[in-house]
């Protein structure tokens, strides 16, 4: 699987990306396209055992800032548990001003920098980035990267990063539990058997059946049955999954409320932007 995935992330810092438009290895989310900030305090990860979708890492040391217990991470791009195993090494390793200059300013991807995280990184994400720094990943990044524009507002720059809270977070996660789990949402019962207090799911149902010829009907009654059948199991007795977030500058509703059919279902409107959660009740 790693030779396999270095294999393909080499190919697209080469520029044939469009060979790989129908794999899930053909990007990587280096920032998070949600105000994570906004809507933590209604998820409330404080102490709580936490699922969530590793997508940027952004998620995680959010998590992490918030006082998270545990978080278990799963993704079903490989790309992203590398990306986010990076970005929590990073955070271990520089200072606060070099890990922005790092991810988000005009160092980004700098390979001095790389060389200070390196040896926090386990071997396979070892291998997974030297082969990338070897291909030129300093300069080519943009090609393998979703959010190649980058600014410093809130909606792109998490609090986390900010002086105040970047130490806490590299302390807190001292404390808490990681687990890394690459796998498809619609398997993820299968490959844990714990119990969580909230399931972050971002806005996975928006990208979940876009490679099924569904209509939007067809694609939340599936939805819908996957997470009261199946994904509720891993929720603790008053748990709250969050269904979906809007990232900035979308109104849409993934979810109509009359298709939901579920007394527990819980709408959170939060600047331009809307989350759906669904509350376990005992």
């Amino acid at each position: 699987m790693l030779r396999s995935d270095i294999k393909v992330a080499n190919r697209i810092l080469d520029g044939f990306g469009e060979d790989y438009s129908n794999d899930h290895r053909n990007t990587i989310y280096n920032t998070a396209t949600e105000e994570i900030d906004h809507f933590m305090p209604v998820l409330n990860v404080e102490n709580k055992k936490v699922l969530a979708v590793a997508g940027s890492g952004d998620q995680l040391l959010t998590c992490a800032l918030n006082g998270a217990k545990s978080v278990d991470v799963f993704d079903i791009n490989p790309f992203q548990i590398y990306f986010t195993k990076l970005k929590v090494s990073a955070l271990k390793a520089l200072s606060v001003g070099e890990f922005n200059d790092y991810f988000y300013k005009n160092l980004i991807f700098s390979r001095s920098l790389y060389y200070k995280v390196r040896d926090y990184l386990d071997n396979s994400t070892k291998l997974f980035f030297d082969s990338l720094y070897k291909n030129d990943l300093e300069s080519k990044f943009y090609r393998l990267m979703a959010n190649e524009h980058m600014d410093d507002s809130f909606s792109v720059i998490p609090s986390y990063t900010k002086e105040e809270n970047y130490y806490l977070t590299r302390d807190n996660l001292e404390k808490m539990d990681i687990r890394y789990i690459t796998s498809d949402l619609l398997k993820i019962h299968k490959k844990t058997k714990k119990e969580y207090d909230v399931i972050m799911l971002s806005n996975i149902y928006k990208w979940l059946y876009s490679n099924k010829y569904l209509t939007e009907e067809e694609k939340k009654d599936k939805f819908m049955k996957f997470v009261n059948t199946r994904l509720i199991n891993l929720l603790s007795d008053d748990g709250i999954i969050q269904l979906y977030s809007s990232a900035s500058g979308y109104k849409e509703k993934a979810l109509e409320e009359e298709s939901l059919r579920n007394d527990n279902m819980g709408y959170y409107s939060y600047l331009d932007n809307e989350m759906i959660t669904l509350k376990k009740t005992r």
